[in-house]
């Protein structure tokens, strides 16, 4: 192709350009120097922004549905009866605010545990059903983490029936793998107390997210002296509610721990398609694949190659397993096959059939070179858009299929610039790199179209690759690049371009270069429309895009 010739030079100033390189900080040096402060400093300077949604949006959309039969009236009757509310509607627990208690706050906010309790109590007397979860406040240790997660919430709700589990028990401490909502308090209402608690409660989303992949969302919680706040994220969105005063405001803490309470596990962001297992003393994972005409086919992991695509909060959330097809015997070399687990943006092909699209592009034109450029790509055994109750596994549907309002406010995140002696454990695999993001500029408030929503999906790939940064020999380095060019004029014969090409996206299998990570090719030919958010990698791009102009 030959090269676009440059716009004249001119003395007349040039429009700025709509994108502009911003590098995502998760996959810079200091997050993945395992100092906490870093890491926390990353994720928010990575969010920038959130939408503020009102408290109606946030029940109707967000917030697990009542169990039937329940109605908040009722039950504030019934906990005015149990002395729990007073007759005017106050908690009886809380004689004055926390701002004028003189008590410590683990000690002030330890009342709420009883208000939990008592409305449990009177959900399941009128349910005749047991609640999924319970409150833990002032916990006495961290809850365990495969990451050494060295952060202690407030309080958590957590599973009566765990999903973790031990590789080597010890005793009560609990587990962030049965954690589905973590809280934060402060007496007080500065801006400082209302930063920290942010603070927290934002990397406690995205410690569950980052460490547990059995996650497709989260909850949070938040209280300033009265004032409360809610918090959800999943992998298109974080948001924030507008406060509420549960003082004042008592009906919408009993919605609020009626609907949390007794939610099920999927509707709490766990997915039930793959399950953590304990084999031989190791943590893996068994992963389904549905099936419209039999049973399903159950793969169990063996290791995770990499999980540095679940870093970010917003994101695919790429995480790639070796694992096996489970089967009554033990598995051979030849059963190992590897999984990519990942989000793609909703409006985007999925991999299988980009390559599918490829394939017959190639037929067209010369259909004697079609086995020839397979060679030069990954080998899909399978693939499919995740199910979860008959129904595909997307963020729009954790939103309750009710899209962000048009107009919501942002609100600013800010971050710690001291570092901390804690630490937090990096990710697995071969740090890749740093993803540029190029964002339009002047982002007006929230749009609908604003929040690009994600499809769960996984792909099974046939062949165990080495990234060309593994390799050894300067022959294999070579090789490996001259086959990824290979599958790139493939490409190009096809129309098709790749968008994302880099080191960490050619991998050697079996002496043979291949080209990876085709979530971002696009057809020339195609008529959909660009997005607000690009992604390439920073020392693969075009130095016109990094620098805004041309050389």
């Amino acid at each position: 192709m030959e090269p676009r010739t440059p716009p004249p030079k001119t003395s007349t100033p040039t429009a700025a350009p709509d994108t502009v390189p911003r590098s995502k900080q998760v996959s810079g040096p200091l997050f993945h120097t395992g100092d906490l402060t870093h890491g926390r400093t990353a994720v928010l300077q990575d969010l920038q922004h959130i939408p503020v949604v009102s408290l109606e949006y946030f029940k109707e959309a967000i917030l697990p549905t009542l169990p039937p039969k329940i109605s908040i009236a009722s039950i504030r009757k019934s906990l005015v009866k149990s002395s729990i509310l007073t007759e005017d509607g106050r908690w009886k627990k809380f004689s004055v605010e926390p701002s004028h208690d003189s008590r410590t706050e683990p000690v002030v906010f330890e009342s709420l545990k009883s208000i939990f309790d008592g409305i449990v109590s009177e959900v399941s007397d009128v349910t005749q059903r047991s609640s999924t979860l319970r409150l833990v406040e002032r916990p006495s240790a961290m809850p365990l983490s495969h990451r050494n997660n060295s952060s202690r919430p407030d309080a958590y709700l957590l599973l009566k029936k765990k999903k973790s589990v031990s590789i080597n028990p010890t005793g009560q401490r609990h587990s962030w793998d049965d954690i589905p909502v973590s809280f934060e308090f402060k007496k007080g209402t500065s801006d400082d107390d209302r930063i920290n608690n942010e603070q927290k409660i934002i990397w406690s989303l995205h410690s569950i997210m980052r460490d547990d992949p059995c996650r497709r969302s989260a909850f949070g919680v938040t209280i300033e002296n009265t004032e409360v706040r809610l918090w959800f994220t999943c992998r298109a969105l974080t948001v924030v509610s507008h406060r509420f005063d549960f003082f004042k405001d008592v009906d919408m803490l009993i919605h609020l721990f009626c609907s949390l309470a007794f939610a099920n596990e999927v509707d709490l962001g766990w997915d039930p398609t793959i399950e953590r297992v304990l084999v031989g003393g190791q943590i893996q994972y068994d992963i389904s694949f549905g099936s419209t005409d039999g049973p399903s086919t159950v793969y169990r992991t063996v290791e995770i190659i990499s999980d540095f695509g679940a870093d970010a909060l917003r994101g695919r959330g790429t995480r790639i397993f070796k694992a096996y097809k489970k089967k009554k015997s033990p598995p051979t070399e030849k059963d190992y096959v590897v999984i990519k687990d990942a989000w793609r943006d909703s409006d985007r092909m999925r991999e299988d059939l980009i390559l599918e699209n490829i394939f017959e592009a190639i037929a067209e034109t010369q259909p004697d070179k079609v086995e020839d450029a397979k060679q030069y790509f990954l080998t899909v055994l399978q693939a499919e858009d995740v199910m979860i109750d008959n129904e595909t596994d997307n963020t729009l549907r954790l939103l309750h299929g009710k899209d962000i309002p048009d107009g919501s406010p942002l609100h600013d995140v800010t971050a710690e610039k001291e570092p901390s002696q804690r630490s937090h454990t990096s990710s697995v695999g071969n740090i890749p790199s740093a993803p540029l993001q190029l964002m339009r500029r002047n982002l007006p408030a929230v749009k609908s179209g604003d929040v690009h929503h994600k499809q769960h999906f996984r792909i099974v790939f046939a062949e165990l690759g080495e990234p060309i940064f593994d390799l050894k020999k300067l022959d294999g380095v070579l090789h490996t690049l001259q086959d990824g060019l290979k599958g790139l004029e493939y490409m190009h014969i096809a129309g098709w371009v790749h968008r994302d090409v880099s080191a960490g996206n050619v991998l050697r299998c079996n002496g043979r270069g291949k080209i990876t990570d085709m979530e971002y090719a696009k057809s020339l030919t195609s008529s959909s429309e660009s997005h607000d958010v690009r992604t390439g990698t920073a020392d693969f791009m075009a130095c016109e895009v990094e620098g805004q102009k041309y050389l």
